[in-house]
């Protein structure tokens, strides 16, 4: 009986097979190295995930939010223009709405719903003073590395997209007549670069953003 046992208990798997690690040495290789050169002209990519920012580093700062102090940018690294604020009001009903609410008030519904002991703080307004006067490259760490109980959301909405909600965090503080002094330079795009939405939907209060404009 406990030869049967021992001999119903040898398998083979395929984990059990020959493999070589990695720099380790190989006999199957003219070159003898394990670990295979990458093909000649092969040219590095990632997707948006944060893990494998791009290799290239052609835009740093779309990457980090980071200028070249390693500070919060005070800029964005693309022109503000109206396609990339209505990416950003899309994006921001999409992740952002459900806590911060539509106006950014920290209202939204997951907040309501959870008052009363459900574990969700209510998040602060973005029309405090605190964070209108806080940079743009501020909100995009914040998207990327979470904050307090918001977590990281590198892996759910890719860095163009980061800023497209920051732009449009932007223009519901101008909505609320909240503007933040930011340093201006020709190619730099700040809270003044709004755009046009039409058809504004009605927050969970039956509030409507007022109308923006591009200037």
């Amino acid at each position: 009986m406990i030869v049967t046992l021992l001999v119903s208990g040898c398998r083979s798997e395929l984990y059990d097979q020959e493999y070589g690690e990695p720099l380790e040495q190989s006999d199957f290789y003219p070159d003898k190295r394990m670990s295979r050169p990458l093909v000649e002209g092969t040219v590095p990519t990632s997707n948006w995930i944060e893990d494998s920012r791009d290799h290239l580093k052609e835009n740093d700062l779309m990457y980090t939010g980071l200028n070249s102090s390693g500070q919060h940018a005070q800029v964005f690294p693309m022109k503000v223009t109206e396609e990339v604020m209505l990416r950003g009001q899309e994006r921001y009903d999409i992740f952002c709405s459900p806590c911060h609410g539509y106006t950014g008030e920290g209202d939204g519904v997951i907040i309501q719903r959870s008052r009363g002991g459900s574990g969700f703080n209510t998040p602060p307004s973005f029309i405090e003073a605190r964070l209108v006067s806080s940079p743009p490259g501020y909100y995009f760490d914040v998207i990327t590395n979470g904050f307090g109980q918001m977590y990281s959301y590198a892996s759910r909405i890719k860095p163009e997209d980061r800023w497209a909600i920051t732009a449009y965090i932007r223009a519901l503080q101008e909505s609320a007549g909240r503007s933040p002094a930011t340093t201006t330079q020709p190619t730099e795009v700040t809270a003044n670069d709004k755009a046009t939405s039409s058809a504004r939907r009605q927050t969970t209060q039956q509030r409507t953003l007022p109308e923006l404009s591009i200037e």
